[in-house]
């Protein structure tokens, strides 16, 4: 027997009263695993089956003459037992996970016809000024589109903030109250006033922004908050779309069924021109996939874009090695690649082997998420593009800011004492000069600084590190900021952008497919 019971404000399944609205049936017209037992109410008083808004109910299955032993069916491990009861004799009426070794959900579903008014209210867009990647001490304005979904005029309220990703405090905040939306498709707009920009502090770091609204009882919750990321970075450094510090432990990792696949993060940096000079991957560990340690390599490949597509630029000819559960560094320096301000570039993983002997690549699943806008998967079965994972892949590249107006400076060593003099020509335009050492010619730039912001063209060093390589970097600031280095001969020069983005645009020529089925995950 099937019963409709009401829910008490504690969530406790009222059996005071009269007896509830029931469905009997006999034991000959239970139907099986894996089919499903109907039991039709529609015979009963619509009054004795109706519940107002909000009004919880529970259906209560129960064998009257307990001649027969019926096994209720389970969602499986791990269900919603929090809305899953069963009752005990002198005892009364407990949840599934005080009752159960291993936790529970009963498989019933109410089919339910809805009669009231629909509430809803959709945060639908956010918009900002400037770009993904700000330069620290930006001020930028913020807008917002939010649309009822109500069949009735609602009020409700919309709010704008800006949370430091590393304190989760927040930078700004702007709140709409009792704000009126009709019964309309047309989303209603809002623009940041108090003030009217958003100014970020002059160091770098992590921001997430954050678009909600709140209806009394909405009732999809789904649609009620937007989030983006705002990363301030000033070159040279690493950019990247995860927050974590390297020595956190990431939340994921991904691997492809076929090697060849590849899943590549866009950059692009308003600001100014960059030059890639090290592209980053941090791996999993050997404990997944199985076979990961057999074979520790990968490739790598770097795009950038001609008519909404990506264009290889450069791809690994062999695998390289990879070190098993950290961050992977390879330079790319010699590649000479330079990418105008605003001008969006890719570097992408590259799978070496076929799951489960293959290395996996991590992923920061925090929030805010970006990947849902800046990464892509290459399937090599179809050879098509993809949009790819919401997740932020843990991919980085590591750029300098490319100069024009200056040359680089020629240098040459000479050893006084034992101690290196460097020793270089004035450059034209030059303003101040850096030297920079390593005992690794290879080494991803930028090296370690031994000085900087010098108007001498020399430096004797008397350091304690044995340094066996130099170089130097000609600037056009005093501060020795705006570099143009010995060894990379910039030949870009283009004017800084600023572009008013919507968060739901992408490319659109990439397939807008999410949550692709060959990727197998860590979690």
């Amino acid at each position: 027997m099937a019963e409709l019971r009401p829910v008490d404000a504690a969530g406790n399944i009222d059996e005071s009263g009269f007896a509830p609205p029931s469905v009997l049936k006999q034991y000959s017209e239970i139907s099986w695993f894996p089919s499903a037992t109907l039991f039709d109410f529609a015979g009963i008083p619509e009054a004795n089956r109706t519940f107002a808004g909000g009004e919880k109910f529970a259906i209560v299955l129960s064998v009257p003459n307990a001649t027969a032993n019926i096994n209720v069916g389970v969602l499986g491990v791990g269900g919603d037992i929090g809305n899953s009861y069963t009752y005990i004799d002198t005892y009364g009426w407990y949840r599934n996970d005080d009752v159960f070794t291993n936790p529970m959900s009963y498989a019933f579903t109410a089919d339910v016809t809805y009669t009231g008014n629909f509430l809803d209210l959709e945060a639908t867009s956010l918009y900002f000024t400037g770009d993904m990647f700000l330069q620290p001490g930006d001020a930028i304005l913020y807008e917002a589109d939010v649309t009822s979904n109500s069949n009735i005029p609602v009020t409700g309220d919309v709010k704008i903030e800006v949370l430091d990703q590393a304190t989760g405090t927040a930078l700004w905040t702007q709140t709409w109250a009792n704000q009126s939306f009709p019964v309309s498709t047309e989303p209603v707009h809002f623009t940041c006033t108090a003030p009217p920009v958003v100014a970020y502090p002059t160091t770098a770091g992590d921001y997430q922004v954050k678009l909600t609204v709140t209806l009394v009882n909405d009732m999809d919750n789904t649609n009620n908050m937007l989030e983006l990321e705002q990363i301030t970075f000033s070159p040279p450094g690493n950019m990247d779309y995860s927050d974590d510090l390297d020595t956190d432990e990431p939340d994921n990792s991904y691997a492809w069924y076929n090697g060849g696949s590849e899943i590549g993060v866009d950059f692009w940096y308003y600001a100014a021109p960059l030059t890639l000079q090290s592209v980053g991957f941090r791996i999993n560990d050997s404990s997944w996939p199985s076979g990961a340690a057999t074979n520790p390599n990968l490739k790598y490949a770097i795009y950038n874009w001609v008519d909404g597509l990506p264009n290889q630029l450069y791809v690994t000819p062999d695998p390289v090695p990879c070190t098993l559960g950290q961050w992977n560094y390879y330079d790319v320096s010699a590649l000479g690649l330079n990418f105008a301000a605003g001008e969006s570039f890719m570097v992408a993983y590259k799978q070496v082997g076929d799951y489960p002997n293959c290395p996996s690549l991590c992923t920061d699943e925090s929030a805010p998420l970006s990947g849902w806008i800046s990464s892509y998967y290459w399937n090599p079965t179809d050879q098509t593009w993809y949009l790819g994972e919401d997740s932020d892949l843990m991919i980085r590249a590591g750029v300098i800011e490319t100069v024009t107006g200056v040359e680089a400076p020629i240098i040459s060593i000479a050893l006084d004492s034992g101690y290196p003099t460097i020793t270089w020509d004035e450059v034209t335009g030059a303003q101040s000069y850096n030297v920079y050492g390593s005992n690794d010619p290879y080494a991803a730039q930028p090296w370690t600084a031994i000085v900087t912001g010098i108007n001498d063209l020399g430096y004797a060093y008397q350091g304690t590190e044995t340094y066996q390589f130099f170089y130097v970097t000609a600037s056009t600031e005093a501060d020795g900021s705006k570099m143009a280095n010995t060894e990379l001969v910039p030949t870009v020069n283009a004017n800084a952008i600023s572009r008013k983005i919507k968060a739901s645009d992408v490319k659109a020529e990439v397939k807008r497919v999410h949550k692709l089925p060959v990727a197998n995950t860590r979690k």
